[in-house]
């Protein structure tokens, strides 16, 4: 018992260590990711039920879910960076 306590500081430390790199907004992303993740997860596990109740068939479920993975493909993408759409400071101008 007394050796896994002595181990325990040792791995937080190194958990610390591997993972130090994620702070400021890029700790807020990722947090926030986690948690929409999961909670995402919840009503999306009875949502072909619901929409079964409501007259809907399986080709509509899989349309919905077709276009849903395609949505989150699209916001994927980097914005245009070019160089033709910066300003000098490297902020955007339309």
């Amino acid at each position: 018992m007394t050796e896994m306590t002595e181990t325990s500081p040792g791995i937080l430390s190194r958990l610390k260590e591997e993972f130090s790199f994620i702070r400021g907004n890029y700790l807020i992303l990722v947090l926030t990711w986690v948690l929409m993740d999961f909670v995402r997860e919840m009503p999306e596990t009875y949502y072909g039920l619901y929409v079964i109740e409501l007259d809907g068939s399986a080709l509509i479920i899989g349309v919905i879910g077709f276009c849903s993975q395609l949505a989150m493909a699209a916001v994927q993408f980097p914005a245009d960076t070019s160089p033709t759409s910066m300003d000098v400071d490297g902020s955007s101008y339309q």
